[in-house]
């Protein structure tokens, strides 16, 4: 008699994974382990002894590492606080726990101890088992800056945000918004990298000079940023929202514009350029390999080249000028492109790399529950 193959639902149940920090508001971490097989256990950043615990799971999967280390101006605080969390990190690879390690930037968006953080990061390479970038240009860098040798990187791309805050076929299958007058839109919190300031100056020179357009800046400004606020207020066609958008407002905010903005420099990966692609929408902003390697080719006519002073204006004004049935070819590329980037593809990937360390680790003690 054959036997039916077993399926308990504990055999079927994902298995969990220590993520450290885990970003609460931040859907990141739950889409990046969509399929994966795994689930991500939320450790906050100051839960450093659970990983001392023997019945803990024995697979870490480092993120942010900026929210870790080197985060006072104090650079002897800093060294100390360094060397007790990387004895931690050390003890638990003793144990037989593996470590993974998602680099997401290049630097900490508020530098206070760039050298402490330097070092931090470098002991982190050195420790970590396998490096997750989420390009080719992270890859390069993390190998250049911090002699991570290429066998332990792996790049496994960011993923769309289809299915976050809504269902992605309520995301996919919705209209392109009246194509009239362009409505271009800014999001995220007001970083000075990300080039808000020169997008303001921007738009003035547009409204001056007649051009049909709407701007919608929206995400959480900084109390330094009254003037840029003010600046913005005094142009009839910007729409300002200085402070975190609520999820549920995230699709209508979307998908309401035709484009996004986003003329930053120094980053190594953008969750909003995803969120983008996610509603359809192209960018445009500079030529750099966090933007040419994550967008698809149709929508690289709006980027431009990082030197050129114009670069914005000129990319604006040929978006404003674009017929719609151009604007729907990028769109629908853009959509395509998410589609491509689902969280399920991706977790899959992530899922077969914490299957290779998995495979590696030892059991923890099955002494107590976690």
């Amino acid at each position: 008699m054959r036997m039916a193959p077993r399926n308990t639902e504990e055999e079927m149940a994902p298995r969990p994974v220590l993520n450290l920090p885990h970003a609460g508001g931040n859907p990141y971490q739950a889409l990046i382990y969509r399929k994966s097989g795994f689930r991500p256990l939320p450790l906050g950043r100051g839960d450093w002894q659970r990983l001392l615990d023997p019945a803990a799971p024995r697979l870490l999967h480092l993120h942010w590492d900026d929210r870790l280390f080197a985060r006072t101006p104090d650079p002897a605080a800093n060294a100390r606080d360094t060397e007790e969390k990387l004895a931690i990190l050390a003890r638990f690879r003793a144990a037989g726990g593996r470590i993974l390690w998602t680099v997401h930037n290049r630097l900490p968006h508020r530098i206070v101890d760039e050298a402490g953080f330097r070092t931090a990061r470098a002991r982190i390479a050195a420790l970590a088992d396998r490096v997750h970038v989420h390009s080719r240009e992270a890859a390069r860098h993390v190998g250049t800056a911090y002699g991570v040798p290429a066998d332990r990187i792996r790049h496994i791309p960011h993923p769309s945000y289809l299915g976050a805050y809504e269902p992605a076929e309520a995301t996919l299958g919705r209209a392109m918004p009246p194509p009239g007058e362009r409505h271009f839109l800014f999001f995220g919190m007001l970083r000075g990298n990300k080039g808000v300031q020169e997008i303001v100056a921007t738009a003035r020179k547009l409204t001056r000079r007649d051009h049909p357009y709407r701007l919608t800046i929206a995400g959480k400004a900084f109390a330094s940023q009254r003037r840029l606020r003010r600046r913005a207020g005094l142009n009839p066609r910007i729409t300002f929202i200085g402070e975190r958008i609520p999820d549920e407002e995230i699709p209508p905010l979307f998908s309401t514009a035709h484009f996004l903005l986003l003329p930053a420099r120094g980053i190594l990966t953008s969750g909003t350029v995803h969120l983008a692609l996610t509603f359809g929408l192209p960018v445009i902003g500079p030529a750099i390999p966090a933007l040419t390697e994550v967008l698809p080719p149709p929508c690289h006519s709006l980027l431009y080249d990082p030197a050129s002073p114009r670069g914005l204006i000129r990319s604006m004004i040929r978006a404003i000028d674009m017929p719609a049935t151009t604007l729907e070819v990028l769109r629908a590329a853009a959509f395509a492109r998410a589609r491509e980037l689902a969280p399920e593809n991706i977790g899959r990937q992530l899922g077969r790399l914490l299957e290779e360390l998995a495979a590696d680790a030892s059991p923890p003690v099955q002494t107590a529950g976690v």
